[in-house]
């Protein structure tokens, strides 16, 4: 009897151990499968097909419903389409699942300076202006080392109009990786609506040095050399910048031309402003219509 009973435990517990072994592989699985639905989603999202990234990412969440991560990139795809309401309402999803994810509280933030920008300067703007700055605070304070937070405060500071605190933050990006391209760029343009364009061109020259095909940089370098009065180096940059195939303004080429004018090359000069207001017609097309 005893033998019986032993046997029969040891039966039962073989049992228990097939189930819950294979319970185990079973969402073992899924979750794997849920990882490899939301890789193919972001590949599928940096080729610009953001409709079959979405499908992926509802997979991802279908199979693993506290999943964080498709849930922010599923936000970052509405903001791109304007769709700002979904956006947020994505990434609160992924904050709830993940407090502590400094990322998905910087890209809150992001989507408030959007909706800012889209507003405007009036008081609406405004307050999504200062959202976006609340947001992207509370991921520095996650993690003080983000430096993607400082650099979109950055870019909120300047649009905003707040100069002094959009260099903080850029030199603050800048210190933690000190061969950020963009972040020299935008400290330059900075420096460059404070007239202190020696700066400007010292931030700008250092973007090219990091990446020589950086034609912002280049285009900016020109506009900041047209207003020092270098009109010689203005040309060199903006002829630079159209060479790597840019999109210049009508305002680079009507300063384009008018530092060839300066040079006395009448020809490339009437060239530039024959551009000009070709660019200016198609901004103007492309202004209404977006209206």
């Amino acid at each position: 009897m005893e033998k019986g009973k032993k046997f029969g435990f040891i039966v039962i517990g073989l049992v228990i151990g097939l189930i819950v072994g294979g319970l185990g592989s079973y969402f073992y699985s899924k979750s794997k499968m849920a990882r490899e639905y939301y890789k193919i989603g972001i590949t599928l999202g940096e080729h610009a097909d953001f409709n079959r990234a979405m499908e992926y990412y509802k997979k991802a969440i279908d199979l693993k419903p506290n999943y964080a991560e498709p849930y922010n990139e599923m936000g970052m795809i509405y903001n791109q389409k304007s769709d700002y309401k979904n956006a947020i309402k994505y990434m609160e999803y992924a904050i709830e699942l993940n407090p502590d994810w400094a990322e998905a509280y910087c890209n809150i933030g992001i989507v408030n300076h959007d909706m800012g920008m889209e507003y405007g300067s009036n008081s609406d703007g405004e307050i999504y202006m200062k959202k976006a700055i609340e947001y992207y605070k509370k991921a520095i304070k996650i993690d003080s080392l983000f430096s993607e937070a400082y650099y979109y405060m950055g870019i909120t500071y300047k649009d905003r109009g707040d100069d002094d605190d959009a260099i903080k933050c850029f030199e603050k990006v800048i210190e933690l990786k000190p061969n950020d391209e963009e972040a020299y760029n935008y400290l330059g343009s900075v420096y460059d609506v404070k007239e202190n364009y020696d700066k400007a061109i010292e931030c700008f020259n250092k973007a090219i040095e990091l990446d020589e095909n950086y034609t912002e940089a280049y285009r900016n370098a020109g506009s900041a050399y047209y207003s020092k009065q270098d009109y010689q180096k203005s040309v060199d940059c903006f002829e630079k910048a159209i060479e790597l195939k840019a999109d210049l303004t009508s305002d680079d080429y009507w300063e384009l031309g008018e530092a060839y004018q300066f040079l006395k090359n009448e020809e490339k000069a009437k060239e530039c402003f024959e551009t000009a207001r070709g660019v200016e017609w198609d901004e103007f097309r492309t202004h209404n219509l977006s209206d």
